[in-house]
């Protein structure tokens, strides 16, 4: 018998059989030779970016993500998310101190910041590049295969791979004085290959392909590249990943993701982005191989309230719910809460099957080496969720 819960729904998701057409839209496989990986310290505000972020340099092994703080680990590429999207500004010092001397310790560092610009992504990269002493930072939040770009200290979000569609979200003031509201200076190139010849400031590259994201990736070959910052959404994650496996030699293996597991799915998120709202208004009728647990509030509370709700929540998932085969969340609020709740001590991302979508394996707690996929509330098509269960689950497809 499943336990009960206000929140959750009636059934599961409805899943029936299906061809090898379910890995249409797997992610392009990138080569990267582990023992020739440029080192990465990759600092992030939120779990689920976190996780992306790391998605793209898995090809070349598992990508250690830790939550909090800096754990032991000699993997080239290490992942430290902090949690800081939403927290009181005043607050940023002591969180982010503990990790500055990981992120500097190897001299390639980057700032993993939300492709929507929310949260507290000025202030904190004022205050690193500050206390880490970098000659500049490479602020590059543009994801043109999800829609955001960036032009003339301008960020907005279109359809993806077309920056002069119709604009269906713009940030409310200019980059340039964005930060100048926290105190630093922002120039931007004439060409994205001009950007690191401004040291001392903030350089904002006009990016509106995926071209000039790796136009931008290969200055990291530079000697000059590890004194900055880089900071980016994804999308320059995967552009440095793509950088790294054009340098990497030829003999280089790639760590395909695994294939469908078969068993029970638990989908959970406690999202309220409109995005995620229409992604599970495609989920066909519920049967019994699948849940979906929303866990949103009805109406929006406050920061440190729905953290507390949340938290409660999923104590109560992680005591009373059967453990899954497979776990699927959306929102990273609602993974680092999930995470917290089972006393996860880190995690271990791998190769996802589908763009956008993170895949890691939990580190303690009693849903230690659970499989899970993650993804923000705010991206992907209408059909995106319904596509991911598609790929995770065997011999399956959404009706």
């Amino acid at each position: 018998m499943q336990p009960s819960s206000p929140s959750r729904p009636s059934g599961g998701y409805a899943l029936t059989r299906c061809s090898s057409a379910s890995y249409a839209n797997r992610l392009p496989t990138i080569l990267i030779d582990a023992s020739d990986m440029k080192p990465w310290h990759i600092l992030a505000d939120d779990l689920t970016g976190a996780l992306d972020s790391a998605a793209a340099w898995a090809n070349a092994g598992n990508v250690p993500v830790f939550l909090d703080e800096p754990g032991p680990s000699a993997q080239a590429v290490q992942v430290l998310a902090t949690g800081t999207r939403d927290v009181p500004p005043a607050s940023l010092p002591a969180i982010l101190a503990p990790s500055l001397d990981w992120l500097v310790a190897t001299g390639s560092a980057f700032k993993k910041i939300d492709s929507l610009l929310r949260g507290n992504t000025f202030a904190e990269i004022a205050w690193l590049m500050r206390r880490g002493r970098f000659a500049g930072v490479v602020f590059a939040p543009a994801f043109p295969a999800q829609g955001r770009f960036t032009a003339r200290g301008r960020h907005w979000v279109a359809p993806p791979h077309q920056p002069h569609g119709p604009r269906t979200h713009e940030h409310a003031c200019t980059l340039l004085q964005a930060f100048s509201n926290v105190g630093l200076s922002a120039h931007i190139p004439t060409r994205v290959q001009d950007s690191l010849q401004d040291a001392g400031k903030v350089v904002i590259p006009d990016i509106l392909s995926d071209h000039d994201l790796d136009q931008l990736a290969t200055l990291t070959a530079g000697p000059q590249a590890q004194q900055w910052l880089w900071c980016g959404s994804a999308g320059l994650a995967w552009a440095l990943a793509r950088q790294a496996a054009a340098t990497a030699p030829a003999s280089a293996i790639s760590a395909a993701p695994p294939p469908p597991a078969p068993g029970s799915t638990l989908v959970l998120t406690a999202s309220r982005h409109p995005v995620l709202r229409e992604q599970l208004r495609q989920l066909p009728p519920p049967e019994t191989r699948t849940e979906v647990l929303d866990l949103a509030e009805a109406q929006p509370l406050s920061p440190a309230e729905a953290q507390a709700r949340l938290m409660q929540r999923m104590h109560t998932v992680i005591t009373t719910w059967p453990r899954p085969t497979t776990l699927v969340v959306v929102g990273g609020d609602t993974l680092l809460a999930l995470c917290r709740a089972a006393d996860v001590r880190s995690l271990q991302a791998g190769a996802s099957p589908r763009a956008g979508w993170g895949r890691a394996r939990l580190v303690g707690g009693p849903w230690d080496g659970l499989t899970c996929y993650s993804r923000s509330g705010a991206f992907g098509p209408p059909d995106d969720l319904r596509a991911l269960l598609a790929a995770i689950i065997p011999s399956c497809h959404p009706d």
